[in-house]
Parts: structure tokens; sequence; C-alpha cells
């Protein structure tokens, strides 16, 4: 390229690169098309010379795929990600209540500069902009990058846990701060959940990040593995596996529930409990691998007129006690 110094050779070496990362297989580019675009950004390049770096960057190891009517020119074979991965991506940050707007618009735009302009254009028509519920405040991003960076150093952390009062206002549950080992962030449905564990307890305890405010990173370090009988990792995993609307639960707590239930309601014991847990029985029964929890008792009230247990008795029995307990309420 016939530039003037080695700056702008820099800058018009780095502009061809974002250039060709606009093409795609319906979208090719000339070499005389190229220089026009290059033109356009202030920078004036031959045809020759354009070819011989699209070379050297193929060497290099960029997917430059060259059409077989030379006339055509040639595209970036692969991108970053496919479109069905930018696709899911974007939905994904569309769903995240959590999220402001303007992070959401954000990380969308940034992810869909990894991809052509058609194929871009292609994911913004097909994801739906509007989310219900969307948060106005930052604290849930503001505590990821907080507990990130404890987790990643192997830090305690402190914090106020908030609930909201009958004004509708978050308020600190208590005037102590908690104190906490953390360990892990995970996202299910709506919310980002930290797992951690206090000082004085061997089970894990999840907390919400958007009731969590004045998060700060405290000088002692997060308890070792050795400390537990039963090291976090394994708590971690137990509790995903076993949790039911976000209560945990561990192996030792499994029993085999077993439900009746007509066919149509297959599809919700699936989503909630998995496959590998449910085990079809005989008479419209289904025998559930599963912890009891207060999740448990949630999910078997939320779907009551349509699962009946069977057993074990004392399921049974504490589900009837909290019925009564419901329709107390109502006489």
């Amino acid at each position: 390229m016939k530039i003037n110094n080695s700056n702008q050779t820099k800058q018009c070496f780095l502009a061809l690169i974002n250039i060709i990362k606009t093409t795609d297989e319906n979208h090719p580019l000339t070499a005389v098309e190229i220089s026009r675009l290059l033109s356009n950004q202030g920078f004036s390049a031959e045809r020759r010379s354009i070819g011989r770096d699209l070379h050297l960057l193929e060497k290099s190891g960029m997917d430059i795929i060259w059409c077989n009517d030379n006339k055509l020119g040639c595209f970036l074979g692969s991108h970053q990600f496919d479109d069905w991965e930018l696709k899911v991506m974007v939905d994904a940050l569309q769903q995240a209540h959590f999220l402001t707007e303007t992070a959401c618009r954000r990380i969308s735009d940034t992810l869909l500069e990894t991809t052509s302009p058609s194929s871009r254009d292609n994911i913004k028509k097909a994801t739906a902009t509007s989310v219900r519920g969307r948060t106005r405040n930052k604290s849930t991003q503001n505590n990821i990058d907080s507990l990130l960076k404890a987790i990643g150093s192997k830090h305690q952390i402190s914090f106020q846990y908030c609930t909201y009062n009958h004004n509708l206002e978050l308020v600190p549950r208590r005037t102590k701060r908690y104190q906490v080992n953390p360990y892990t962030l995970y996202w299910d449905s709506d919310f980002y959940y930290l797992l951690c564990i206090h000082d004085n307890r061997e089970t894990l305890t999840p907390y919400r990040l958007d009731r969590m405010r004045q998060v700060k990173i405290e000088n002692e370090l997060t308890k070792n593995s050795r400390d537990y009988s039963i090291p976090p990792e394994e708590m971690i995993s137990n509790f995903l596996k076993n949790s039911t609307h976000h209560y945990g639960g561990s192996s030792s707590d499994k029993i085999l529930l077993k439900l009746k239930v007509p066919t149509f309601m297959l599809d919700h014991l699936v989503d909630q409990f998995g496959l590998e847990f449910i085990h079809p029985s005989k008479d419209y029964t289904v025998l559930i691998e599963t912890a009891v929890t207060e999740g448990l008792y949630f999910w078997l009230l939320q779907y009551s007129l349509n699962v009946q247990v069977v057993s074990p008795s004392f399921v049974l029995k504490e589900l009837i006690r909290r019925l009564e307990k419901i329709r107390s309420l109502y006489l």
C-alpha cells in the first residue's frame, strides 16, 4: 500500500481488516471496492497492494475465501461467532431483567460488531427488544463485578441484604452486615444469585444480587475446601442438581417422590426436574428423585390441581397441612 508514513500504513491495514470483517458469502468485495471504501476513510491504496495484504492476512490465519469468479472478489469465511450463536446470546441479554437498557444495548451492539452487517440486520430483525420489568439501577451489574474480584482473589465479602417494606422501599433486613465466604455466581430465571457459606455454617446460602447493597471485599480470606466436611464444589453441585425454586438440597436429603399425574404434566415435570431424575411407573404415576425443600412444596402447591402426591407419607401430610392453612385464610 502506498501510504505516506508507517503510522498511516498501520492504520490503513487495520481499516482493511475491519472492512473484510463486514463481508460474508453473500456479500463479497473486490479489491476495487475495498480501495473505494478505504478512500472514504481517508486512505489511498492500489488494487495490487490490497491483494497482497489480503493474501498476507490469509497466511496469518484469517479465513479469507476467494470467489470462483475472480470478478466477485473475496469474503471472510468464518466470523468469531456463528449467526445462531449470536442470536442466542442477544436473546439471553434481552431476557436479562437485571441489566439496564443501556447495558443490554451496549453489550448486544458489541457482540453484533463481530459479524457482517447483513447478519447483524437479520439478527436485529428477528429479535424482540421489549422486556417487561427491566431494572433501572445498576446494583446487580456492579455486584457481579465486585463478587468476581472477591471470588477470584479468595476473599470474604460483607454486604447489607435488603427487603421491601410496606412503602415498597428496599430497606436492610437487619442492622448488622452479612459477612460470608463467596464461592460462585449463578443466573436462574430472572435473577442472579450468590452461593456462599457463613463462617458458622456448613451449608450453602443463596442471596439475590439485586437485593445486596454496599458489597465490600474484606481482608479475611475465604475458607479452604479442607475446612469443610463436604468441599464447597460438591455442595454447589448438589445444590444446583437438587434445588427447586432456588431452595437448595443435598444428595442426602433426596427422596423418591411418587406422583400421580395426567400425561400433559410430564412436560412440566421434565422442565423442573430433568429427564435423568424421572422414572415412569404404572397407572399414570411417576417416581422422581428429588430433595425435600421449601421449593418442592411451592412447586407441588403450584400444580396441586394436576399433581397428586402418593408417597412418601410425610410429604403428603405436610402438603395437606399447608393446603389446610391456605384454606383457613378464606373461611
